[in-house]
């Protein structure tokens, strides 16, 4: 038996929760293992969302933060602030016009 799939009806897939599910994970180990005593919360979850912004639905991106982020000849919390510092226009564009639950509205909707 053969079974059809029509992709556009199969629903709309995001890994933004996986995404920032992993990147906390990852992110609070590299704060556990640093040299620097960061405080408990490190990073800001808002931090914790341009990344995942950044990273545009890919683990790949997300790793390659982490990575980056928590390489043992930085500083992680300036590293931090220099793999967002291009993206932080991106967190004031998707609060203050909910960009994202815009386009998950238009690319996700039924048809």
């Amino acid at each position: 038996m053969r079974e059809v799939l029509v992709l556009h009806s199969a629903g709309c897939f995001s890994a933004e929760d996986d995404i920032i599910l992993f990147l906390r994970v990852r992110l609070a180990e590299v704060a556990r293992l640093s040299y620097t005593n960061l405080p408990e919360n490190w990073p800001d979850p808002s931090d914790i969302a341009v990344l995942c912004y950044g990273a545009d639905g890919l683990f790949s991106y997300a790793s390659a933060f982490v990575n980056f982020i928590g390489d043992e000849w930085g500083h992680p919390p300036s590293r931090l602030d220099y793999a967002i510092s291009p993206r932080r226009d991106y967190r004031k564009k998707i609060s203050e016009a909910g960009l994202f639950e815009l386009l998950m509205r238009e690319f996700c909707a039924p048809r």
